[in-house]
């Protein structure tokens, strides 16, 4: 996927620099509760250096997308996942969807361009860490259509894994 797609009263889009403050009112304004489940932990939000880091990617190792709502005094973001390398092959996911749009597509849809990208870029999975208990992150990846493995992690959390299969070529 390059550039934007647009879906259901939003649109889904690669991450740019410029995004650093929409993307720190975006987890400003989050619920207690979404920013525990993204970071496991309680967080007011996220730093001016997260904030930086999750915005100056280089789009060919290390990726990430948002999901933006279009209103009358301009745009806001409603969803963000990132991608980032981990061993050979392999990215690690993490999506948030502020939680009116939560059950709306939102994750699916973002979801879908990073399974689109890192196949690309030549991933065969993605894998996350999920609370045991976030059932919507767990339905989310249940719903992409790749084969999904669950391991405990030793911790508190779920190691969750997508195989992704390469993609199909259309024919012309």
């Amino acid at each position: 996927m390059t550039g934007v797609q647009a879906v259901g009263g939003y649109r889904i889009r690669p991450i740019e620099a410029t995004d650093r403050e929409l993307l720190r009112a975006f987890y400003a304004g989050l619920s207690g509760d979404a920013r525990a489940a993204r970071f496991h932990a309680a967080t007011r939000g996220i730093s001016e250096e997260a904030a930086s880091a999750f915005c100056g990617l280089d789009h060919r190792h290390r990726e990430g997308f948002v999901a933006e709502a279009s209103e009358a005094a301009g745009s806001r973001l409603i969803g963000h996942l990132c991608l980032e390398p981990i061993g050979e092959r392999a990215f690690e996911v993490a999506v948030v969807v502020a939680d009116p749009w939560q059950g709306r597509g939102v994750g699916r849809a973002l979801l879908r361009a990073a399974m689109h990208w890192a196949r690309a870029h030549g991933s065969i999975r993605l894998v996350g860490l999920v609370g045991p208990t976030n059932g919507p992150m767990l339905g989310l990846l249940r719903s992409s259509g790749a084969p999904l493995d669950l391991r405990s992690s030793g911790a508190d959390d779920v190691e969750a894994t997508l195989e992704l299969a390469p993609e199909r070529r259309r024919a012309a």
